[in-house]
């Protein structure tokens, strides 16, 4: 495959079209998986569209690197956006973040460790991100 050149905003749309595909096929586990590694595309793709620093070093930054678990990343993103006093994209952010209970190591769990109302209201909040991910086009959308 070579050397990956990260395209968050397109890892994005092929997590949620997965994450769909499972759902309609009552994959939920994995498709909650997908949801949150959709969810997580999305930040670091409005991330690097919002932030003026430099897009490696953006990329090195520790907070950067995180995953959705207990919601750090959207707060670490969050946290930036005010720094960089860009809080209109702030208020246009998907309120109470879902993702408490949601961890990049749930891959090695059952399918009966997940709650259904926490993964239908991850769903919903992902794709409002992803609605708003759309709205500030940060990098060219899939065809």
């Amino acid at each position: 495959m070579g050397e990956c050149v990260e395209q968050y905003a397109k890892a994005a749309e092929r997590h949620l079209r997965d994450a769909e595909f499972l759902l309609k096929n009552q994959r939920n586990a994995n498709a909650d998986q997908l949801y949150g590694l959709a969810a997580e595309c999305m930040i670091k793709a409005l991330w690097i569209a919002h932030d003026p620093r430099d897009e490696q070093d953006l990329k090195n930054n520790k907070k950067f690197r995180s995953h959705m678990d207990q919601g750090r990343l959207l707060a670490n993103f969050q946290a930036s956006l005010e720094e960089i006093r860009k809080g209109n994209l702030l208020s246009t952010l998907p309120d109470d973040c879902p993702y408490d209970d949601w961890s990049i190591h749930q891959r090695y769990c059952s399918d009966d460790d997940l709650k259904i109302d926490n993964f239908r209201k991850r769903r919903r909040w992902t794709i409002r991100l992803c609605k708003i991910l759309r709205l500030h086009k940060p990098e060219k959308p899939l065809e």
